[in-house]
């Protein structure tokens, strides 16, 4: 150490010796600026402080110093006429006061101080009225007269008025707190005001280290004016407020370490804090409300209003709280923040209500908005919160935000949750981008939004509304009016241009997404509805929107109008598929499950996404609408778990559970790799009722684990329900690769029906199905057709019965297409059956205009050459049967109505073998012994038996459009490159020949209409066998 610091170390040495052995003075000066000057007498520690000016109840000091230290007292012995006590510092120190401040009576105490105020932990007032410190050069009163502590001459006039504004030069002094001070039962108060007053520190910069301000149902203010400006003064009542200029510079707020501003009371205190940043951090709260045990509700708390132009600062367990106490009623006071930033990390801004009454609302208008994570100790999540907690029916504030930017992260949370039996407060947000991510670090919260009822079954949760640019949520994040123990959920309204809603937490257990969800016992409870508008809504990797309902309450509906809809993929695990759902779980059969209705130009649902209305148990499932230009719906889970599709199927033992009825209207759906729209039931409940109103349907191909493609109202196996019913309206329908409509029942119970109407079905391996297991009623299939039915590559139209030989009966299968032809490529075993095994074959009715390729078979028929099975399945040839297998007396009927089919009549043929030869004539002309033939005119038989007709004459091409057979490999190509497309234009219709004449060239031409004249005469002779030389 050299000689100087250790001469500078003696040196403080000793004056803090002199320090602690002098007697504490306070170190008040007056200068000589007043015309009645201010003047100080010393008794002990105290400096009473008598003299000033006086100007009607008003009271001017000047002081060239003004400090207090520690254990000394500044009394301001001023008389009780007295209501403004103004004092100024004009020299050039800062005002350190570390011991008491007093006055008289009820007077307001003004102090301004250009150099900066320090408030020391032992720093404290008792004062009748409010207390005002700042660093502000002037007063300035409504006269027009000012009060400066710039200025050294001699004041003249003064005010009688009350100051009506702090006038500030560029950088101003600075006020510090650290006030500890503790009252008389212990409980810090720091610097205290009498309850009702105003404590204003307006700076300067403002801070508080370990600081405290009490002004119990008074006003606490805290501000500062970094460049020159006018900080207005107003009054009201007993309390003082100030209004911050626009468009000059602040100064800044910060409280740390433990500091704490507090003016809960008996009626409420206000808060209001004008600056450029806000700090707040390690602990440090602002305190409003109504304290414990209050009882009326005509009171109402104070606000805390924080107008921050840059940022606020919100961390390490820092709080801001307007509440009503535990057993109080009251109306809360609100929270109010506008500012550019607002972080709110490790803390919490909270309006919250543990007694009767109603709680403040929560008020957040930002430019950006970041809330990050938990409590230290991980035990609370950081956030916005406007709560209820009590048995006494107090309701929730509300919570509004306004930003630009909304960033909920790491378990933190914005909530209008209510814990008791108040109802919860609506929760509004309108910001331009609004991410919502992950789950806190021990996983026990998740970000989000809520407006939920927890735990008791009287306080319903509220509304919550979303209007953005962008919504994202994921991680295991949540956006939720769900609820709990019986109470009603809010609605979830979302209005945004895109939303996504992506993933899991880390660990899987939570799924982001929209819910909606009641989970409770009692009947009264239900979920709120929960509609979304947007552009475009992206679901995956496991994410959620949901509506189901689990116990006894009735789900709300779920709404989506959107431009573009994608649903893709499932969970990490593989255990939860992304997608849109409205499914009940319960045991009551009361319990409805709600709607789910989609408007959109595109759905695109793949990767095992689903969109579901199932109902499980007794419950009943809602009705699932969607409404759509262009639908996709495309493979499985990558282990084949879950069937990308539409579903309104029922899981249930009981005959309570039904599920809703599935409708789609849509321009083309394609349904390919496995995926489905199903309304099967898996229980004892009725399957769905499926309508689809589409210009085009495409059912391609098989998924993992042979899982068909295909629309489905079936009864799966084990089953004692009964399929429903299929209705199809379509230009184009293809079936191929494995795909399948079915309604087939493979339990116990009944088959529903298939109706189809369309301009034309193709089916390439596909199948149309209406079988059934049991001997109850039978499944119909029904296709109104207007051009064309084409069948290859093993293709099947079924209604048959009794698979594992029960006595069920075949179904019915009606095929009109009377305009129009059923083609079937040759030998590619592609049936029609209405077949039985031990019941009555079914009817198979066909009205067209040209069968190819496929033709009836008999019972004998099939018994010659499928013998062992009587199955035409296993024939390579196209066959339509209506058999009974065992019971050649129980077959069924075939009717086909072509034009001049001579099977049309369906006359018996006699058994009775015939010796043809008998019935031919060996020998024409037996008169002459030879026989001859004479041909008279042109045409009509060839020359030769051995050559081909031919003629020699014109012909009109009256033959159907040619018909170019594609593989099944040409059209799965043209399908995936979609470059099939419907023509709209149908071709002219075909109609018999009705009429015979002759052309300019003799030709004969068949006519559309009949001859209205008599047959003509050739006026040729009759055959002469003479002229043919036999």
């Amino acid at each position: 150490m050299n000689y100087k610091q250790n001469r500078l170390r003696k040196l403080f040495t000793c004056s803090f010796l002199t320090l602690i052995s002098t007697p504490v003075h306070a170190q008040i000066i007056p200068d000589k600026t007043l015309p009645k000057n201010s003047e100080i007498k010393l008794e002990g520690n105290r400096s009473i402080i008598k003299g000033g000016t006086r100007a009607g109840s008003n009271l001017f000091h000047s002081f060239e110093e003004f400090s207090v230290p520690t254990g000394g007292e500044a009394y301001f012995s001023n008389g009780a006429d007295v209501s403004n006590i103004i004092s100024r510092v004009t020299g050039k120190s800062i005002s350190n006061i570390d011991g008491l401040i007093k006055a008289n009576g009820n007077a307001n105490l003004f102090l301004i101080n250009p150099n900066g105020i320090v408030f020391g932990k032992n720093a404290s007032l008792d004062i009748g009225g409010s207390f005002v410190g700042s660093t502000a050069n002037s007063f300035k009163f409504a006269d027009g007269k000012e009060f400066s502590a710039a200025e050294t001459q001699t004041t003249g006039l003064l005010s009688i008025n009350v100051p009506s504004g702090l006038q500030y030069a560029s950088n101003s002094g600075k006020i510090s707190n650290q006030s500890q001070v503790t009252d008389s039962e212990g409980e810090v108060v720091g610097l205290r005001v009498k309850p009702g007053k105003t404590l204003g520190l307006i700076g300067g910069d403002v801070s508080f280290d370990n600081g405290t301000v009490d002004a119990p149902d008074g006003r606490v203010e805290l501000g500062g004016l970094k460049d020159e400006g006018t900080v207005g003064l107003s009054r009201d009542g007993s309390n003082l407020s100030f209004n911050f200029p626009q468009g000059i510079e602040r100064s800044d707020v910060s409280l740390s370490n433990g500091s704490q501003v507090d003016v809960a009371g008996n009626r409420g205190g206000e808060i209001a804090i004008n600056s450029r940043n806000v700090q707040i951090i390690e602990k440090s709260s602002l305190e409003a409300g109504i304290k414990e045990e209050l009882d009326s509700i005509d009171t109402k708390a104070g606000n805390i209003d924080i107008n921050a132009t840059e940022a606020i600062d919100l961390e390490g367990g820092g709080i801001i709280s307007d509440s009503i106490g535990l057993g109080a009623t009251a109306q809360g006071g609100d929270i109010n923040i506008k500012t550019g930033n607002l972080l709110v990390k490790d803390a919490k801004v909270s309006t919250l209500i543990f007694g009767g009454g109603k709680g403040g609302n929560l008020n957040i208008d930002a430019k950006d908005i970041q809330l990050i994570g938990t409590s230290g100790d991980g035990d609370s999540p950081s956030g916005l919160f406007a709560q209820t907690d009590s048995d006494l029916k107090g309701d929730g504030g509300n919570l509004k935000i306004k930003t630009n930017t909304l960033l909920v992260q790491d378990g933190a949370k914005v909530s209008t949750r209510t814990f008791g039996a108040g109802q919860a407060g609506d929760l509004t947000v309108d910001a331009k981008d609004i991410q919502i991510i992950g789950t806190s670090k021990n996983g026990n919260f998740r970000s989000g939004l809520f407006t939920e009822p927890v735990f008791d079954p009287k306080g319903d949760g509220g509304d919550l509304k979303i209007k953005t640019n962008t919504l994202v949520v994921k991680d295991g994040a949540k956006v939720s009016t769900s609820t709990f123990a019986g109470s009603k959920g809010g609605n979830l309204t979302i209005d945004a241009k895109d939303i996504q809603l992506i993933g899991t937490s880390k660990d899987g257990v939570f799924l982001s997404g929209l819910f909606a969800e009641p989970f409770s016992e009692d009947s009264k409870g239900g979920g709120g509805d929960l509609t979304i508008k947007t552009n475009t809504l992206l679901v995956k990797d496991g994410a959620q929107v949901s509506t189901n309902t689990f116990g006894a309450s009735q789900g709300g509906n779920l709404t989506i109008d959107a431009k573009d809809i994608q649903l893709i993929g499932t969970s990490k695990d593989g255990d939860s598929p992304s997608g849109l759902f409205a499914e009940p779980f319960s045991e009551n059969s009361k319990t409805d499950g709600g709607d789910l209705t989609i408007k959109t130009n595109t759905l695109l649902v793949k990767g095992g996404a689903k969109v579901s209305t199932r109902a499980f148990l007794e419950s009943k499932g809602g009705n699932l609408t969607i409404d759509a230009k262009d639908i996709q719906l495309i493979g499985t889970s990558k282990d084949g778990s879950f069937r990308s599709g539409l579903y309104t199927e029922p899981f249930s033992e009981d005959l309570k559970g039904t599920g809703g009825d599935l409708t789609i209207n849509t321009n083309t759906l394609l349904v390919k790799d496995g995926a489905q729209v199903s309304g099967s039931t898996f229980g004892a409940s009725q399957a769905s009722n499926l309508t689809i109103d589409a210009k085009d349907i495409q059912l391609i191909g098989e998924g993992k684990n042979d899982r068909f493609t295909g629309l489905f109202t079936k009864a799966e196996s084990g089953t004692t329900g009964d399929a429903k019913n299929l209705f199809i309206t379509t230009d184009r329908l293809l079936i191929s690769n494995g795909a399948t409509i079915s309604v087939t029942n493979d339990g116990t119970g009944a088959p529903g029906d298939i109706n189809i109407n369309a301009s034309s079905v193709q089916l390439d391996n596909g199948k149309i199905e209406a079988d059934t297991n049991s001997n109850k009623k039978v499944g119909n299939i029904k296709l109104d057709i207007a051009d064309l039915l084409l069948m290859s590559n093993g293709s099947r139209i079924s209604t048959n019965a009794g698979v594992t030989e029960t006595k069920g009966n075949g179904g019915n299968i009606t095929i009109n297409i009377p305009d129009g032809f059923i083609i079937a490529t040759p030998n590619q075993n592609s049936d029609i059956t209405a077949n039985a095994s031990e019941g009555n074959g079914g009817r198979v009715n066909i009205n067209a205009t040209g069968i190819f390729g496929i033709a009836p078979l008999s019972l004998k028929q099939l018994s010659s050459l499928r013998p062992e099975d009587l199955e035409p399945g296993e024939l390579p040839t196209n066959d339509i049967t209506a058999v009974s297998q065992q019971n050649p007396n129980l077959s069924g009927t075939i009717e086909i109505d072509v034009p001049e089919n001579p099977t049309q009549e369906q006359e018996e043929l006699q058994t009775d073998i015939v010796d043809v030869s008998r019935l031919i004539e060996q020998n024409l002309c037996q008169a002459s012994q030879n026989s001859e033939f004479v041909i008279t005119g042109r045409g009509g038989i060839p020359q030769s038996p051995k050559e081909t007709l031919e003629t020699d004459a014109g012909w009109e091409d009256w033959r159907l459009i040619p018909f170019k057979e594609k593989t099944t490999a040409e059209i799965i190509q043209k399908v995936n490159k979609s470059e099939v497309k419907i023509k709209e234009e149908r071709p002219k219709k075909i109609v018999q020949a009705q009429g015979v004449t002759f052309n300019s060239n003799g030709e004969v031409v068949l006519t559309a209409t009949p001859n209205s004249s008599e047959p003509l005469n050739s006026g040729l002779n009759a055959l002469n066998c003479h002229n043919f030389a036999g």
